[in-house]
């Protein structure tokens, strides 16, 4: 499980229902190993950038991410500090704007 359940319009409130308990799973099981290092597979990598983009995304839908899970509240801080992200999140406003 995913985003998408929470992003698409198509999907009932009951999906979004079933969705949120399942997503708090998937996001302490994040934070769990987010707790021992600082990426989820060794080096910086393509999970690490969806799941950043899972964390900006999900308050925007409707998710409060539950405050218990500070591993995942630090990562989510130290991304944010990134330059590229920094960049990447600049980018994305600019096109929002635009549109």
């Amino acid at each position: 499980m995913g985003v998408y359940p929470l992003a698409a319009p198509h999907f009932s409130d009951q999906m979004t229902d079933v969705t949120k308990p399942l997503l708090t799973k998937q996001l302490t099981l994040a934070n769990d190993v987010l707790s021992t290092r600082d990426h989820l597979a060794g080096d910086f990598g393509v999970a690490d950038a969806y799941l950043f983009w899972a964390l900006t995304l999900l308050p925007k839908l409707g998710y409060e991410i539950p405050r218990d899970l500070t591993a995942l509240a630090s990562y989510s801080q130290r991304q944010k500090s990134r330059t590229a992200f920094q960049q990447a999140l600049g980018t994305e406003a600019e096109l929002a704007q635009a549109a």
